[in-house]
């Protein structure tokens, strides 16, 4: 009896978490958004979106495009992300970080920190970003 509660226990706890191939696969979302905001790629940083995104006031559309001119006003973004953790809940993740970012436009900068909260969900395609941003 106290095997198979031992047992129940580390399966919850294995669902909870996600297997590791998931923890993985959602890794390399937020990996590939740092590196499409550090080297300004919209197409990239597009495709991470699910076309199911929103943030109440915000449709995938219309988040793509303020991504799109935001990456578009500035000359140079550095972004390091931290202390990163994934919770997974069925088929969504949320991945919750530091962040820093240096922007630069027209040889000014400014300097951003705290902590995000972004959604993902599993989909046909992978792990996409359906809130969050």
């Amino acid at each position: 009896m106290r095997r198979l509660a031992t047992s129940a226990s580390v399966l919850m706890i294995l669902a909870a978490c996600g297997s590791a191939g998931e923890m993985q696969n959602v890794q390399k979302v937020a990996d590939a958004r740092q590196r499409a905001l550090t080297t300004k790629d919209k197409v990239l940083y597009a495709s991470l979106l699910s076309s199911a995104y929103g943030d109440g006031t915000k449709n995938a559309t219309s988040k793509i495009a303020e991504i799109s001119a935001l990456l578009n006003s500035f000359d140079q973004i550095e972004a390091r992300f931290s202390n990163r953790k994934i919770e997974f809940v069925k088929d969504s993740a949320t991945v919750t970080s530091d962040y820093e970012l240096k922007v630069t436009s027209k040889n000014k900068s400014w300097k951003f920190s705290g902590t995000e909260r972004i959604k993902l969900r599993k989909e046909t395609g992978g792990w996409k970003i359906i809130g969050g941003l």
